[in-house]
């Protein structure tokens, strides 16, 4: 018998769509930063050691970290203080002069009159401002500058006309210490401290520089001769805190004859003696009274007319703060 109909099977049961397997995710880029500014480096190629009555020359050159010029402005500083306004780099440097500034008519006819440091030395500054703080950055330097002290000139001579003596007599001799023609306005200070004379090598007398309004100085004393023969004369100066120790080139000097015994006189009768004091002593042989070795100060200005003919030509000076 038949079991009947037969069961259809039924169909499978749709299971929806398929589900899609997941790709790599993508991650989105952050903004580009901006490029940070570069670094700078500034150097200062102002000598580091200066003699006093030179120029001192500031110059300072500004490169980035690539090693080429920087754009922008710097500042110099001389002791601490500011000196004049930033100054715009060209190629990546500047060079002025320490001095003081005048202006001419037009762009480019500027006239500068140094300052001149004394010594032991200053302290150099240079700070970087950059032009586009985006593209560089600012950066500072630092030199410490030695200001050497200058040589001055020395000439010496003796006063008056007599070119011969006998040994044991009195002239005056006379120097002149002198510095260098500077330009601009300002001058050097005048040398000070003293000269010692030499009379044929020997030292004869010492004398303190007076300085006068020409920028020179000078000094004198009263010496004897004691050598017989011709005898050079020489000055040595002492030095000071501006000026090293200097001397003259030996001149010729006096000629010294032997000293010659007074002719004796009639012998005088004694008369009753007094207590009164002796008289001056007189030098027969100079038929002057004996000095003292050092001159008077007015006796040393009286060396400074007889220094513009041993330095040469007088020179035109002009005054302002040294």
């Amino acid at each position: 018998m038949p079991s009947g109909d037969p069961v259809p099977t039924s169909d499978p049961v749709p299971t929806g769509d398929p589900v899609p397997t997941s790709g790599p995710t993508a991650t989105p880029s952050p903004a580009p930063d901006e490029a940070a500014p570069l670094a700078t480096t500034v150097t200062i190629g102002t000598p580091p050691v200066v003699t006093y009555g030179t120029p001192l020359v500031l110059q300072a050159t500004v490169v980035d970290s690539k090693g080429d010029p920087a754009e922008g402005t710097v500042q110099f500083t001389v002791m601490g203080n500011t000196f004049q306004t930033p100054q715009a780099l060209v190629d990546g440097s500047v060079e002025l002069v320490y001095g003081s500034t005048s202006f001419g008519p037009a762009p480019g006819q500027e006239t500068v009159d140094p300052y001149f440091l004394v010594p032991p030395g200053v302290a150099v500054g240079v700070a970087f401002t950059p032009a586009d703080a985006t593209r560089f950055a600012p950066s500072s330097a630092n030199l410490d500058v030695t200001i050497e002290r200058a040589t001055p000139s020395v000439a010496a001579g003796w006063g008056g006309d007599v070119t011969s003596l006998p040994v044991g007599g009195f002239f005056e001799v006379k120097a002149v210490v002198a510095t260098e023609e500077t330009p601009g306005q300002y001058v050097l200070a005048a040398p000070t401290g003293s000269v010692d004379f030499y009379i044929g090598g020997v030292l004869a007398g010492s004398a303190p520089l007076v300085a006068d309004t020409e920028g020179y100085s000078g000094a004198s004393a009263i010496v004897a001769g004691t050598e017989v023969g011709p005898q050079s004369v020489q000055a040595v100066y002492s030095g000071d805190s501006n000026y090293l120790p200097a001397r003259s080139t030996p001149a010729p000097g006096l000629v010294f004859t032997p000293a010659v015994a007074p002719t004796p006189g009639p012998t005088a009768t004694p008369g009753p003696t007094s207590p009164s004091a002796p008289g001056p002593s007189h030098l027969a042989e100079t038929g002057a009274s004996a000095p003292t070795l050092a001159a008077s100060g007015a006796g040393a200005v009286g060396v400074l007319l007889l220094g513009l003919a041993l330095l040469g030509t007088a020179r035109r000076r002009r005054h302002g703060a040294a």
